[in-house]
């Protein structure tokens, strides 16, 4: 009897795929690929952020707003499922991988014709060994464009000063005036606006007055 050799190159897709050859008496021969977890191996849960928007971020409705994230899954033998995400308990929608055959990649997922009010947004990401992973949670603002400007705080600044900050509609112009009896106004100064729909303003001379009143107005 003729004794013949076969050689099989077999590359395996991640750590965790075995391939069983099965010789039958008739010299036929047959495989099977499975998907087991290598001896003692332990999946470990992948984890997901979400970079964009950034916390307490704010937009003007009707936002439509990019949501990016990042998930990674470093166990070798499995990989990154649809990232999910959700504004409060509420699914919004399923992200799209930029490049799926990472084990780390990068996610976006475009939120339209959202209208104002506050938001929190979070993602999940499923591995596929099931388990799961939940973002932390991302605070943002869509403001309503005919809202009135909204005080969110007043804090200690530079050289004993107050910083003012608001939120209002975005790209627009406001002006800040003060006052020590809510009668007698003064315009102290136009503020910045650093980032959409958000807004500072510096009152130096707040340091010699022990108490003061502010409003802000459109121009």
């Amino acid at each position: 009897m003729t004794m013949k050799t076969y050689r099989l190159a077999f590359a395996a897709a991640w750590a965790g795929i075995a391939l069983m050859a099965n010789v039958a008496c008739g010299f036929s021969i047959s495989f099977s690929v499975s998907d087991v977890s290598p001896p003692g191996a332990t999946n470990h849960p992948p984890s997901v952020i979400i970079v964009a928007p950034t916390n307490h971020q704010s937009f003007t409705a009707p936002a439509n707003i990019f949501v990016m994230g990042g998930a990674q899954d470093d166990d070798g033998y499995s990989t990154i499922q649809p990232v999910e995400f959700f504004e409060g308990t509420n699914s919004i929608g399923f992200g799209q991988f930029i490049d799926p055959a990472q084990t780390a990649v990068a996610i976006f997922f475009f939120w339209t014709n959202v209208p104002a009010g506050d938001f929190i947004l979070s993602a999940r990401v499923t591995d596929d060994f099931g388990a799961t992973a939940t973002s932390l949670a991302v605070s943002i603002t869509v403001l309503d464009p005919n809202a009135r400007p909204r005080i969110t705080s007043i804090v200690d600044a530079a050289g004993n000063g107050k910083r003012l900050i608001f939120t209002a509609a975005a790209g627009q112009v406001y002006s800040v005036q003060a006052s020590t009896n809510l009668t007698d106004w003064e315009t102290r100064g136009t503020a910045t606006e650093t980032q959409a729909g958000t807004y500072e303003f510096e009152d130096l001379q707040a340091v010699a007055i022990p108490s003061r009143f502010y409003r802000v107005l459109g121009q």
